[in-house]
């Protein structure tokens, strides 16, 4: 009798254990997927923050061109100033040298012909 007895002492505690073994077990595995998610989630965080730095140089990149923006179009209005500036002096050097080479046309277009009259006068 005292065998029959043994093991349903033992049985309760048996029970104890396993349950202990399989709530240890199931801690273990729960330890597991919450690390996995820890390292994912600390991967994501590396990834969103390199992306948020080269947002952010893109942005202020963009804040820098706008910036300078008005000096740019300050620039090129100058530019573009000297540029129609020089136009108009070569337009009036142009319109100086087409009058001094049409005087000079002249001027040979005379000599001509006094040098054809004199011509004349000599030969005949």
């Amino acid at each position: 009798e005292s065998n029959f007895s043994l093991p349903s002492r033992t049985a309760p505690n048996q029970r104890l254990v396993s349950a202990k073994r399989n709530r240890m077990a199931a801690l273990k595995n729960e330890l597991a997927l919450r690390t996995q998610e820890l390292e994912e989630t600390k991967t994501d965080n590396r990834l969103l923050r390199r992306e948020q730095h080269r947002l952010q140089k893109d942005f202020n990149k963009y804040l820098t061109q706008e910036a300078e923006l008005p000096r740019i179009l300050t620039q090129h209005q100058e530019e573009e100033r000297a540029l129609r500036e020089r136009l108009r002096q070569a337009k009036q050097r142009s319109h100086v040298n087409e009058k001094s080479l049409q005087a000079r046309q002249d001027e040979l277009y005379k000599l001509q012909v006094t040098c054809n009259k004199l011509q004349a006068l000599v030969q005949g």
